[in-house]
This record gives C-alpha cells, sequence and structure tokens, in this order.
C-alpha cells in the first residue's frame, strides 16, 4: 500500500514541536504536585505547617528544621518549575504558529480540543481514545499523509468520538460539565458506565459543520444588533445535551466485555497536531488491538458503507506495522492470546462496539 509522506519541512516541524510539547506536559504534570501553598500557622503553644489546597487545609506537622526544610523545598521547586514552564509556554505558543504554516498537522480542531480538556482534568494518562482517531496518533509519528490516501479514509468533519476513561470517583462528571461550557462544537455526551469496573464509555456527539456560506452570513451579522441576538446567543448555549446512561441500559450491556478488554490492552501515546497548528497528548489503542477491533467490528458488521472505507484504515495499520513505522507492545505470543480473546467474544455473540 503506497505511504505518501509529509514534505520534510513539515516533518521537521512536527518533529521538533511535539518534542517540545512533550516536555511542557512534562513539566505542567510536575507542577501539578506543587499546587496549593505551605505555610506555618501557631495553634495554641505550637506551630504547624499547613498545606492549603482548594481551600482545604492539611496539617503538615509541627514545626521543626525538617518541616522548614520541606517548605523551603516545595517554593523552590514551585518556582523553578513556573519559570521553567512559562518558558515553554511561549515557545510552544511560537511553534503551534509554525505547525500551521507548514501544514504539520491534520486532526480536527473538535478532537484536539477533547484532547485538552482531558489533560486539564488530569485524565489524559486515564483515557483512551477508540476508533478512528487512532490513525492521526500512527501517522503522527511515522510522518504519513493521511490526505493522500486513495479513497477517503477519514471525515473531513468528525460526527462523534468515543473515549473509555478511568475514574474511580463520582464518573466524568467534573469533565461533562467543563465540555458543556467549553467546547462549542459539542451537541452531546453520553456517558455510561461499566459494571463492576472503574471504567466510563463516553460517546461525543460533535455539532454538525456549518456551510461556509452560512458562516460568511453568521460573521457579516455580527455588525447588525437587534433584540433576537441574546435569544439566539442562549439558545446556542443550550445546545449541549448531556445523558448519562444506566449500568444495565442495552448499550452497556452489548460493550461491556469489549470495554473491559479494551481498557486493559495496551496503549499507544502520541502527541499529535490539529489543523490549526494546536497540539495535544493522544492515548489511543495499540496498533495491533486497533487492527483486531476493527476486523471484529467488520465480522459484526457485514457489507455496510463504512466497510471499504475501514478496510482501507486496517490495511494501512498493518502496512505502518509490518514496514515498523509504528511499533506495538504485543509480541507474536500476546498477540496471538488476544486475537483468540476476540474470537471468543464474537463466538459467545457480544456485540463488537462502533467506534463511535
Amino acid at each position: 500500500m503506497e505511504l505518501p509522506r509529509i514534505t520534510d519541512l513539515a516533518a521537521r516541524q512536527a518533529i521538533d514541536s511535539t518534542r517540545l510539547f512533550r516536555e511542557f506536559v512534562r513539566v505542567r504534570r510536575e507542577l501539578e504536585a506543587f499546587e496549593g501553598s505551605l505555610f506555618f500557622k501557631k495553634a495554641g503553644a505550637y506551630e504547624y505547617l499547613l498545606h492549603k489546597v482548594r481551600g482545604v487545609i492539611h496539617r503538615k506537622g509541627k514545626r521543626s528544621p525538617a518541616t522548614e526544610a520541606e517548605r523551603a523545598d516545595f517554593q523552590a521547586t514551585k518556582h523553578r518549575l513556573k519559570a521553567r514552564l512559562e518558558i515553554l509556554k511561549e515557545n510552544v505558543e511560537t511553534n503551534q504558529r509554525m505547525n500551521k504554516a507548514v501544514h504539520a498537522g491534520a486532526v480536527p480542531t473538535e478532537v484536539i480540543e477533547v484532547l485538552t480538556q482531558l489533560e486539564q482534568h488530569g485524565l489524559a494518562d486515564k483515557s483512551v481514545i477508540l476508533g478512528w482517531p487512532a490513525l492521526y496518533a500512527y501517522s503522527q509519528s511515522s510522518g504519513v499523509k493521511l490526505e493522500g490516501q486513495k479513497g477517503k479514509l477519514l471525515a473531513s468533519h468528525p460526527d462523534a468520538l468515543r473515549v473509555l476513561i478511568q475514574s474511580p470517583k463520582d464518573g466524568p462528571a467534573d469533565l461533562l460539565r467543563q465540555l458543556k461550557h467549553s467546547l462549542r462544537a459539542v451537541a452531546e455526551v453520553e456517558a455510561s458506565a461499566v459494571p463492576h469496573s472503574l471504567w466510563w464509555d463516553l460517546n461525543v456527539r460533535f455539532a454538525p459543520s456549518m456551510p461556509k456560506a452560512a458562516a460568511k452570513t453568521k460573521a457579516s451579522a455580527k455588525t447588525r444588533k437587534s433584540p433576537e441576538d441574546g435569544l439566539t446567543a442562549a439558545k446556542a448555549r443550550k445546545v449541549m445535551l448531556f445523558r448519562v446512561k444506566a449500568a444495565a441500559s442495552q448499550h452497556a450491556t452489548h460493550t461491556d466485555a469489549w470495554v473491559k478488554l479494551l481498557g486493559r490492552a495496551p496503549t499507544y501515546e502520541q502527541v499529535v497536531v490539529g489543523k490549526t497548528g494546536k497540539m495535544a497528548v493522544m492515548r489511543t489503542l495499540d496498533p495491533k488491538v486497533f487492527v483486531s477491533w476493527e476486523h471484529a467490528r467488520q465480522l459484526r458488521r457485514g457489507t455496510c458503507a463504512d466497510s471499504e472505507q475501514t478496510e482501507q484504515q486496517i490495511r494501512l495499520v498493518e502496512g505502518l506495522l509490518e514496514s515498523s513505522m509504528v511499533a506495538t507492545k504485543l509480541d507474536d505470543a500476546a498477540s496471538e492470546a488476544l486475537n483468540n480473546e476476540v474470537l471468543a467474544l464474537a463466538a459467545a455473540g457480544e456485540v463488537a462496539p462502533d467506534r463511535v
């Protein structure tokens, strides 16, 4: 299968910018451990070191050389990380503009926004993106140009995004609320708890893309003021609809076995670049897991509208694996065990979940 590559200029820019973004994410995550402030406060005859985080105060111990050293180290490390993060942030913003200029990425803006929210909620390393977006991660690391493939491998505007999230608390409630307030492109989010596990299955549906003519009309209308403007804006903010589905729903019972399988399978992590140049970390399926899962979907769906497209996607990933342009964490024995488990699920009549 012919694998057209991005230009050398775009490849060099993508390598440099994604390496920089990884460092930016690493420092930001390290800084999260130094959230809040440490200070001493008297309580009766003693003075204690307190740690205040988001309005909650934790007592660290009585004042002593050890607690004084702990406070000094906390402040020094936090100051160093914040200074480092500010420098990296400026460099990331510059590189994102360069990414856009040389067309270093192709990930839809909607997907980048969801990935950004996962990172900001500390869920990036606890989530797995399912289905078609995996091709963006594989192609980003290998320098393959998806737009150059024969046929249409991916839709120009995504309809939905499927995400598995490991959330030990009250489910992804905070994330859902944040999506509601920050992502104008999201029309609906369905969240299903997977029984007897910490996994949640999210289906994020995006609003239909606006035709260019309509977008121009909307832009020109901004210069006109009318009483209806406020009502229109209010209506637009209510487009978001969230539905938390019961664990015993038909959708959940059909996919529980598959979600648990995918949740414990190895993952593939890559910094991806969006069409606008913005970057985000994507954790998706290991390429061999992707192939097995998509083959299972093909067996279930048979001949359908997207079967040819899915077959092309499978062939692309298999080609990347054969040419060592992407790497798998599964050895031959683990790969055979995975395929046997997939076949066992299919034989048991378990429904392989649609990608979205």
